[in-house]
């Protein structure tokens, strides 16, 4: 095959490529924009079904663990960690507005 023809060859597979592009664009973009908007709610998700069971540990631990061990680490250890664990779970429940509906934290982050 002469350079001619490769190089002929090449733009027309080009520009077939860019007319397929084109065609797809529209639909990989809602694809996409779809799939985004489902991570976002499934890390929602995520977060407030793991903040409670945080908070909670944090509670077992401070009011049932600790009194059942000694007074050393009731008195230095466990208050460091329960309030460690409230406050990681402060960091993973999402924010809420007034109907109990999640919010971004974009918007969160607005209204401070």
């Amino acid at each position: 095959m002469s350079l001619k023809n490769r190089i002929d060859k090449n733009h027309r597979l080009r520009n077939s490529a860019r007319k397929i592009t084109e065609r797809i664009r529209p639909a990989a973009t809602r694809f996409a924009r779809k799939g985004g908007e489902a991570a976002k709610h499934q890390v929602r998700r995520g977060r407030a079904w793991a903040a409670p069971r945080v908070r909670r540990s944090g509670k077992v631990l401070q009011e049932d663990i600790t009194p059942k061990v000694t007074h050393v680490l009731q008195d230095t250890v466990a208050p460091k960690v329960s309030h460690l664990l409230t406050s990681a779970a402060h960091l993973i429940e999402p924010h809420r507005d007034g109907d109990g509906k999640a919010k971004s934290e974009a918007e969160s982050e607005a209204k401070r």
